[in-house]
C-alpha cells in the first residue's frame, strides 16, 4: 500500500511530511489527476483549472510504502479548524514579506478585507478542496486532525502495522496572537459560508465566541 498525505497551507503538515522524510509539497488531488477528461466535464471553472495547472510546477507527493496492498493508493488528508487555518493563513502572510508579494496584501489590511482580496488563491479555499476530484467527490480514506495530529496519526499507522512515531512541531508562527482577534463577524461569516464543507467532512464545529 502506498500511503500519500495531501497537505494544505497552515494544517501542520510539514510536521508529519518532515518525520517520515516525505517531500514538501502542497499539491491538491486535481492536480495530481490533472489530465483527466473530467476536468472538462464537470463545468469547472477557468479559476479552477488554472490554480490546478499552476501546481503542476511543484513535485509529486512521494508516498511511504506499507508491506500490504502494494497496489492500493491510500490518501490521507491533513485538516485543521477552518476559522484557525483562514487567520494562520493571514498571520503568515503580513509577517512574510514573499507572501506579500504572492498575495494581494497592503499594511494594516484587516482579515477580511485581505480575504475578499485573496478569496480565489489557492490557500483560501477549504481543505475538502485538496482531496475531491473533478468530479468534486472526496477521495481521501483517512484524514488526521492538526489538533491531534500525533495521535491520529499513530492510530492509522497502528492499524497498518507500522511504527508510531513523536512529532516535532515546525513552521511555528513568528508571534503569537489570538486567532480570535483578528475574526470580526464578517470574516466569520465567509468562513461559515466558503468552507461549510470542511465543517461537515472533518467535524469542526461552527460555533465560536468573538
Amino acid at each position: 500500500m502506498k500511503l500519500f498525505f495531501l497537505h494544505p497551507q497552515k494544517t501542520g503538515g510539514t510536521s508529519v511530511i518532515r518525520k517520515l522524510n516525505l517531500n514538501r509539497t502542497h499539491r491538491t488531488f486535481k492536480s495530481l489527476d490533472f489530465f483527466n477528461l473530467n476536468i472538462f466535464n464537470y463545468k469547472n471553472s477557468l479559476n479552477n483549472i488554472f490554480l490546478n495547472l499552476k501546481l503542476l510546477n511543484q513535485v509529486k507527493p512521494n508516498y511511504l510504502e506499507t508491506k500490504n496492498n502494494l497496489n492500493k493508493k491510500y490518501y490521507i488528508g491533513i485538516v485543521r479548524d477552518p476559522f484557525k487555518r483562514v487567520c494562520s493563513w493571514y498571520n503568515n502572510v503580513i509577517n512574510d514579506k514573499y507572501h506579500q508579494q504572492k498575495n494581494f496584501y497592503q499594511e494594516g489590511m484587516g482579515l477580511f478585507e485581505f480575504i475578499i482580496k485573496n478569496e480565489n488563491s489557492l490557500p483560501l479555499k477549504p481543505m475538502t478542496y485538496w482531496f475531491t476530484n473533478w468530479k468534486e467527490e472526496l477521495i481521501i480514506n483517512n484524514f488526521i486532525r492538526n489538533e491531534s495530529l500525533e495521535s491520529d496519526l499513530n492510530k492509522i499507522l497502528a492499524n497498518l502495522q507500522l511504527k508510531k512515531i513523536s512529532l516535532d512541531y515546525v513552521n511555528k508562527s513568528k508571534n503569537n496572537y489570538d486567532y480570535k482577534k483578528l475574526l470580526d463577524n464578517n470574516s466569520v461569516e465567509w468562513i461559515l459560508d466558503k468552507h461549510y464543507q470542511d465543517f461537515n467532512n472533518f467535524g469542526y464545529s461552527r460555533n465560536i465566541s468573538l
